[in-house]
């Protein structure tokens, strides 16, 4: 009994001291993650742009040496085209004008006109269902392919060769297979530029009417053909009245799935030019506008009217204003060139790559 005493008072003295010091410690809790999915927080919500009481809201470059000032303007979800690969799209009919020239085919030329030399061009020859004959410069990208294709369009001034060489380059480079087309032979009154390529077989200057989209969509269709090109995603980029018809396309059935437009007119008042402010409801493919602020030649009123068409209709679209800005922005000598060139890069592959 005695041992049993001193046994108890000595676990009591012991222990006592240890138990009161372990419920008095401070407490830390790390929570473990059972076997139920831990609840995910929500992703910080996107930036939204500012909400400006003018529709149009432009920001004074801050020098001359600055970023141009844009507004961009997001774009609407766009379904994924159709799978037409290496078939022309059946055009949706407007007017029968407009229609790609049933049995047209292609060949290589002997040489290249004027004397244009490249490593990486083919020139190709493009029947037509007239008489007249089109030419066009292809760029293939290293590889084998497919590619997705860039058509270009050039302006009033003519199929020249700075354009489709500086153009060209640019966007084979970028991994596009690009074709050059001429799509009017010469140059309308009052528009020439250095570099002229020669085609007498073309078809005369005609403005954006019918018969001149025709001659265009023969070179989209062909370029959709070619060995190498992806024929389901066709983009087609233009400057000034090649960008007038690169619209007027996506609004007639051409089937391509981007178009990039460099300063068009969307409202001409020439009798021989279709405004494609008209056939805005048939606007078929998702569109890059670039516009100087301070363009004489269309002025840029004209796309702000188009640009607010497109959105009442929820077209997709982007449009990127440049204060102070001239006719043709991508142009060499144009100070906008770089950001209107990566700009335009950027969406081709979004909707050409993706």
């Amino acid at each position: 009994m005695g041992f049993r005493k001193i046994f108890v008072s000595i676990v009591t003295v012991s222990v006592l001291p240890i138990l009161t010091a372990c419920f008095n410690a401070p407490s830390t809790t790390t929570l473990v993650p059972g076997p139920t999915s831990p609840v995910s927080q929500p992703p910080p919500a996107s930036p939204q742009p500012p909400v400006t009481s003018s529709p149009y809201p432009l920001t004074p470059l801050p020098s001359p040496t600055a970023a141009p000032s844009i507004i961009s303007t997001p774009t609407a979800p766009v379904p994924p085209p159709p799978d037409n690969r290496l078939t022309p799209v059946p055009p949706v009919t407007v007017t029968p004008a407009i229609l790609p020239a049933s049995g047209a085919g292609w060949r290589q030329t002997k040489s290249p006109p004027n004397g244009f030399e490249q490593k990486n061009v083919q020139w190709i020859e493009i029947d037509t269902s007239s008489n007249y004959k089109l030419v066009a410069a292809v760029f293939r990208p290293e590889g084998t392919g497919p590619f997705p294709v860039i058509v270009l369009l050039h302006a009033s001034a003519g199929f020249t060769g700075p354009f489709t060489k500086g153009i060209g380059n640019h966007f084979v480079q970028n991994g596009f297979l690009v074709v050059g087309g001429l799509w009017f032979s010469g140059h309308a009154q009052g528009w020439e530029a250095p570099g002229l390529i020669d085609w007498p077989q073309g078809p005369p200057f005609a403005g954006t009417t019918d018969e001149a989209i025709k001659y265009a969509n023969i070179i989209v269709q062909t370029a959709r053909l070619l060995p190498g090109a992806d024929g389901k995603h066709m983009g087609v980029f233009g400057t000034s009245r090649g960008a007038m018809a690169s619209v007027l396309l996506a609004s007639t059935g051409a089937g391509v799935q981007a178009v990039v437009a460099d300063s068009a007119s969307y409202s001409p008042k020439s009798p021989i030019d279709k405004p494609a402010i008209g056939l805005v409801q048939n606007m078929e493919a998702p569109l890059l506008m670039l516009h100087g602020t301070a363009d004489q030649t269309a002025p840029v009123q004209s796309a702000r009217d188009y640009e607010a068409a497109l959105k009442r209709l929820n077209k997709p679209y982007e449009a990127r204003y440049y204060e102070g800005g001239a006719h043709v922005v991508t142009v060499p000598s144009s100070p906008n060139r770089a950001d209107a060139l990566a700009t335009t890069v950027s969406f081709l592959k979004k909707y050409l790559m993706q």
